[in-house]
């Protein structure tokens, strides 16, 4: 690591060459963390710098970016994000989205602030990394699986699982080039936005698997920061107008949505609920009441929002799923309604 590197930083890009599978490292220096904060403006750099205005997002000359920021890695909360920044197959326009999990720390832990892929593999791949250790593996294995499927065979093959590996994934949709297909991870965390996951699938990448790496990080004023992330936790959990977001996450937004007329009922046909919905089981303590449920906490992160559910009933009772935050319980229901909470549950998470 550079000695006069901001603090929180890695200071290495890793970067592959899927069409000749070749693998190296770039330094990232110092005035480039400074000029260009965080995962984003890193990606969108690189972006800008190396990819061609008539390199469309399905040419081998996009690059797929996937990058953390200074505090990845840290002890604060909200800080294990990734970001994927990319010309994106829904507009063919340049694009960020982010997704949160164990991904970012742990390509913080292995050493890298971002992996920069370019190229398209002539077989359908995986990208294993465990420290210094990266390479390109058969995905053929994996073909056709969901991302579920997908983390579930990964941690089967290499013996880990849970946090000691995070696994970044596309289904079916960005196999087969959905122009809206999103990248998966981590069992529930998406980077959705502009069609991430059909850049992936071009380039025949099925995932991208890496064990939590060993490497230690340094923060440039270790108790200052400890002292702000006290601060913050301490905020998040006492202040009324962020205790609903620590206990409940974004589940009271079906309720709140609907009062305010916003809820985007039949895909914003009409902002009223249809007739003999009982809105009581909305609420989100009946929400969280209505399943058997246990934590699902991201990197550094003490909220409690996230939750893995048990279905309690229907056809798929006792399946495991990811609890829906306010996106999936509406875009998964009452837009195309759907206003049985078992039922948007169990679909959100296929």
């Amino acid at each position: 690591m550079e000695a006069n590197l901001p603090g929180g930083y890695a200071g290495k890009i890793l970067r592959v060459d899927l069409t000749t599978e070749r693998i190296w490292t770039q330094a990232l220096r110092p005035e480039e963390c400074r000029e260009y904060l965080g995962g984003v403006g890193i990606g969108a750099k690189i972006l800008y710098e190396e990819v061609p205005p008539e390199a469309h997002w399905d040419h081998p000359e996009n690059r797929l970016i996937l990058a953390t920021g200074p505090l990845a890695g840290l002890p604060v909360w909200g800080t294990g994000g990734l970001t994927v920044v990319t010309r994106g197959a829904l507009t063919n326009g340049a694009t960020s989205t982010q997704a949160n999990g164990f991904f970012g720390a742990s390509l913080k832990f292995s050493g890298y602030d971002a992996i920069v892929l370019q190229g398209q593999a002539k077989r359908w791949v995986y990208i294993y990394i465990n420290d210094d250790v990266v390479e390109l593996r058969d995905a053929s294995q994996l073909l056709g699986k969901d991302t579920w499927e997908t983390q579930d065979a990964l941690a089967v093959e290499h013996g880990l699982s849970g946090h000691q590996m995070s696994v970044y994934s596309i289904g079916p949709a960005g196999e087969n080039l959905v122009r809206f297909a999103a990248i998966q991870g981590d069992y529930g965390h998406v980077a959705s936005k502009n069609g991430v996951g059909a850049v992936m699938g071009k380039k025949h990448v099925k995932a991208v698997c890496i064990v939590r790496g060993t490497k230690g990080l340094r923060a440039a004023d270790p108790r200052g920061l400890y002292q702000a992330a006290d601060e913050i936790a301490h905020d998040l959990k006492t202040d009324p107008s962020t205790r609903s977001l620590y206990e409940y996450g974004t589940l009271p937004g079906v309720v709140n949505l609907l009062g305010l007329g916003a809820l985007p009922i039949k895909n914003y046909t009409t902002n009223v609920k249809p007739e003999g919905v009982d809105m009581s089981v909305w609420q989100a303590p009946a929400l969280r009441a209505g399943f058997d449920h246990r934590g699902h906490q991201c990197s550094a992160c003490g909220m409690h929002h996230c939750h893995m559910q048990v279905l309690p009933s229907g056809p798929h009772k006792g399946k495991i799923v990811d609890e829906p935050e306010y996106e999936g319980w509406s875009g998964a229901g009452w837009a195309i309604g759907v206003t049985d909470p078992v039922a948007v549950s169990w679909l959100n998470t296929q």
